[in-house]
């Protein structure tokens, strides 16, 4: 099981998550039409580790810009599945 903090930092326009998992600092975004995942690395926003992006909704809409926030809890707890998977 890792060891993850999180705390949202917005709701909408963007949907924004920070905090931990297993130590390293992370960001999600969800705007637009897509949501994204930095984790680690010098900058979890500029200079990630490891980097994930989805797309969300209509192209060229704004739905991810009001995701809801279990719908993105779900997505970055996938996302940390996937990076924990890359990296083993």
């Amino acid at each position: 099981m890792a060891d993850i903090v999180l705390e949202w930092t917005a709701l909408a326009a963007p949907v924004q998550a920070e905090g931990t998992i297993d130590g390293l600092p992370f960001y999600f975004r969800a705007r637009w039409d897509h949501w994204s995942i930095g984790i680690g690395g010098s900058d979890p926003v500029g200079d990630p580790l490891w980097f994930y992006e989805e797309p969300y909704g209509v192209p060229d809409g704004y739905d991810a810009s009001y995701m809801p926030q279990d719908e993105a809890h779900a997505f970055i707890l996938a996302a940390f599945d996937r990076y924990r998977a890359e990296q083993a």
